[in-house]
């Protein structure tokens, strides 16, 4: 990714304030958050992106990466990303959402097994960070990221994602209760598998799925979704579910 260099880094190094900003106006530094520089070429989307998250990140403040901004640190395939701001989670108790050009903090329950290091930075952990975006996209979004984060490698090495169990994801998802989204994501969940190796793929499968929902006979409003996973209280009844058939 590239050194990042704090203003207080580069003032210890001999720079000035008006070196710096020379620097920028010549394109050989470039200010990636508020006090954070780096003097690497600009990379693709995803690249950029992930900069400014470490970035924003190395400033600190407002709560903890999460959402696609700790999915982008974990690796998490991402389906139609955006990449306009970093995002973080703060514990709903203190009520500090935010949602500003470059920055959405977003107000929910945060218990310390959600939250976990990496690469020296404080994350959401993957089943949360999967959960949180499953609940935030579209059915096809969230099908891509819990097949994601429930990956099992055929071919496993040293550096590859870790493998989110079923009931590390179904843990995360009753501890948030009832939430927007909920309903679709549990159906993302429901059809989500451990073999899917690449966004494409999910995708594909998705749109099977939506295909076949569409030409099957309209569902009785009097039942929930009978074939989800067991034990998940899911459905227009809020029963819980019993097992598959």
């Amino acid at each position: 990714m590239g050194e990042l260099l704090t203003r207080d880094l580069l003032l210890a190094q001999g720079w000035t304030h008006s070196g710096i900003r020379r620097a920028i106006r010549r394109n050989t530094l470039r200010m990636l958050w508020r006090t954070i520089y780096t003097d690497e070429p600009p990379g693709p989307p995803w690249v950029e992106y992930e900069r400014m998250v470490r970035a924003a990140a190395t400033v600190g403040g407002w709560g903890v990466l999460s959402h696609q901004s700790a999915a982008v640190l974990w690796g998490l395939p991402l389906q139609r990303p955006d990449y306009s701001r970093v995002h973080t989670t703060i514990d709903e108790r203190h009520k500090g959402g935010l949602v500003s050009g470059r920055r959405h903090v977003h107000p929910r329950s945060l218990p310390a097994e959600d939250v976990v290091t990496l690469d020296g930075l404080a994350v959401t952990s993957l089943a949360r960070t999967a959960v949180d975006l499953a609940l935030a996209g579209t059915y096809e979004q969230a099908l891509a990221v819990f097949d994601g984060a429930r990956l099992v490698p055929r071919f496993p090495s040293a550096g590859d994602r870790p493998t989110v169990p079923l009931d590390d994801l179904v843990r995360v998802i009753d501890g948030l209760g009832r939430r927007t989204g909920r309903e679709t994501m549990l159906r993302a969940l429901a059809d989500s598998v451990e073999c899917s190796e690449s966004v494409g793929e999910s995708w594909s499968r998705a749109d099977d799925r939506v295909e076949a929902a569409r030409a099957a006979p309209a569902a009785d409003p009097g039942r929930g979704w009978a074939d989800l996973l067991p034990g998940l209280p899911v459905g227009t009844t809020g029963r819980r579910v019993r097992r598959g058939r």
